[in-house]
Formats: C-alpha cells, structure tokens, sequence
C-alpha cells in the first residue's frame, strides 16, 4: 500500500484527479452548445468533442506516466512494473468513466461511444510514445495524428477511413474500435514491460 501511495504521489495523480472532471465539465458544456445550434446538424456537430476531449484527457494521463526519478522507480522492478499495469488500466478506465458523460444522447452518432473509443485508442499512443521519447514529448503523436485527422475529416469519411480516420468516425461498432483497442493493449504491454524512456546516458534496467 505505502509503495501504491508513493507511486500516485511521485505521479502528480492529484492533478489529473482535478484535471479530468473539469475537462468532463467542459465537454459536456462544449457537446450540449454544438448540438442546439441551428447552423450544425445535430449530434454531427459534436466532432470536435470527440475528437479533442480525449486528446486533452490523454495529454493529462501522460503528466503521469515518468516519476521525478526514473532510477528510483526502478529499484524494485517487479513491483514497479505491477504498478505500470494499473496506472494504465486504471487512467484508460477512469477517462472512458468520465467523459462518456459529457454526451449520453445518441450515444453511437458523436457522442458517449465515440468519447470512450478515443479515450482508449489515444490513451495506447501516449503509453507508446512514453517507452520511445522524453516525458516532456509523450503527448506530440498523439497530437500530431488527432489535429491532422480533425483536418482531413471532409474528406476523410469514404472507404477505408475507419481505419486511419478511426478518431473522427461516428462511434458504432465498426472497425475503429478494434484499431482504438489495439492501441491500448500495446500501449499497456510496452508501458508495462519497458516503463517510461531514459534520456541522457543511463542504462535501461
């Protein structure tokens, strides 16, 4: 319990505890804005929602994923790596948790299943980028991918797009989830294995 507690403490879990129900808060308020607008059409209208609250949710979890001491975290592997199982098991579950109540309506057109969709696809890519590049950069990809794709999405929607537009499509049950949650399995097994990424000289242990 005191090695949990000193994990969520070295974490900055205490901000992503605040930070999650605000940007909850403010997608919700951001969703119900888009769809009671006469220029949108409806739930269609949510797509920045989807698109950009689990991109900042995920940007949130990766303050967390490096300690002060990359070195002292790994003193007890084992142990550290049971704890990089449940952070990120526990971060991906508690952004699908929260965000799929900012739009309950119509859930599968833009709204509550898209929200956890993203959560957990953009969730993987930053626990990838976090065994590859500095904790300073664990975010860029995911970024990258989600502002390229919103960008891209007018002409995004024809064949093939729910798998490499799979961020921008409606929600249902198509393949954009299993590419969502290929990412996340990966991510978690690699965050799992390797932990975050050295910078400098040190030996990876």
């Amino acid at each position: 319990m005191t090695g949990a507690m000193l994990h969520l403490r070295e974490r900055r879990m205490g901000w992503v505890a605040f930070g999650l129900p605000v940007l909850t808060a403010a997608a919700w308020w951001a969703a119900s804005w888009l769809t009671t607008r006469t220029f949108f059409s409806g739930a269609d209208a949510r797509v920045p929602v989807v698109a950009f609250a689990p991109l900042l949710a995920a940007i949130l979890v990766s303050l967390t994923l490096a300690g002060a001491d990359i070195d002292l975290s790994r003193t007890a592997s084992r142990l550290t790596a049971r704890h990089r199982t449940a952070h990120s098991a526990i971060a991906a579950t508690a952004l699908c948790a929260l965000l799929a109540l900012a739009a309950t309506d119509t859930p599968q057109t833009f709204g509550s299943y898209g929200l956890i969709r993203n959560s957990l696809g953009l969730t993987g890519m930053v626990l990838l980028a976090a065994t590859i590049l500095p904790a300073a950069l664990t975010w860029a990809p995911a970024l990258i991918y989600t502002f390229v794709i919103f960008l891209a999405a007018p002409s995004g929607r024809g064949l093939g797009a729910q798998w490499w537009a799979w961020v921008v499509q409606p929600g249902g049950l198509d393949p954009s989830w299993l590419i969502a949650l290929t990412l996340l399995a990966t991510g978690i097994a690699f965050y799992t294995r390797r932990g975050a990424a050295r910078t400098g000289h040190q030996p990876r242990s």
